[in-house]
């Protein structure tokens, strides 16, 4: 059964010296009641991330970003705010709302930028305010050692309105994005589990021999690829399994990102061309494992 797991005492009304180390001490706690009981139940996160430590901290990495100067729907930009309010005066501010229940966030402000490849073609960015940000912030350092502590190895780290999920250039959106899809790296990966159909060599070689494929995923965030050691209808069958995990989740695969190609074709993937050459030993018309590329949406 789950167990409840009272993190702390209460945070402190007094912005305690050594923030970092702190936040840190606070991560790494979390992370190991995770890691050591993957049921149990986490009560009292919120005084957590308005504790002052943990605003403190969020806000440094929030002022650290590129786009820490780059305004949102206010109007506000970091500098702006350590000029005239003071980093203290507006997290204090902050935390008095977020205790009250009475802060809310305000809508992005959309930024088109261009599609890395020189392709010409553009994607939505949604630049949140600096509020925002830095709960946003907060919420991850929280958030992320109690879930990454379940994660698997195989995940790293729209033209209509949104109102649901987080923007793409929001703070949270590669958390909740390997939260979600850890669902779907459960599945893949369970047959590499000890005793599982793929979990050995010799396994994988009676798979093989059987004319029945082998898989492996790689996904960062909600980009994905799927390596099919297989004929193209395998690949197909894997395609529409991942599509029958992602819908009781809210989510499909994007139909203008997701390919199947030829490992001889090749593909990009996080800014990198993946491709099968042919090499000594290896004919040039030797089949090579085919690829469902793939990205998730709402």
């Amino acid at each position: 059964m789950p167990k409840d797991a009272p993190v702390n005492t209460g945070a402190s009304d007094q912005v305690p010296a050594g923030s970092w180390s702190r936040v840190s001490e606070m991560q790494a706690r979390l992370h190991r009641w995770a890691a050591a009981d993957p049921g149990r139940r986490f009560d009292d996160l919120f005084n957590l991330v308005h504790d002052p430590a943990t605003l403190i901290v969020a806000f440094d990495r929030v002022a650290g970003n590129h786009g820490a100067n780059t305004p949102g729907a206010d109007g506000l930009t970091v500098a702006w705010i350590e000029q005239r309010v003071g980093a203290g005066g507006f997290l204090d501010e902050m935390r008095t709302a977020l205790k009250q229940g009475t802060f809310r966030p305000l809508p992005v402000r959309e930024r088109k930028i261009p599609k890395p490849g020189g392709s010409g073609k553009v994607r939505k960015l949604g630049i949140p305010v600096i509020a925002d940000r830095v709960v946003q912030a907060a919420l991850k350092l929280v958030l992320e050692p109690i879930f990454e502590a379940g994660f698997l190895p195989v995940s790293y780290d729209g033209p209509q309105e949104t109102f649901t999920g987080t923007p793409q250039g929001g703070i949270l959106s590669p958390l909740l994005a390997n939260i979600a899809l850890s669902v779907l790296d459960e599945h893949l990966t369970g047959p590499w589990k000890p005793g599982g159909a793929m979990s050995t060599p010799g396994r994988r070689a009676v798979r093989r021999r059987k004319g029945q494929p082998t898989w492996r995923v790689v996904r960062y965030a909600d980009d994905f690829v799927v390596l099919v050691d297989g004929c193209r209808s395998d690949v197909t069958a894997v395609h529409e399994e991942i599509a029958t995990v992602l819908a009781p989740l809210g989510l499909r695969l994007s139909p203008a990102k997701t390919r199947i190609v030829h490992m001889s074709e090749g593909f990009d993937f996080l800014g990198f061309r993946i491709q099968c050459a042919a090499s000594e030993g290896r004919a040039s018309g030797t089949p090579a494992p085919s690829s469902p590329t793939g990205r998730s949406g709402r």
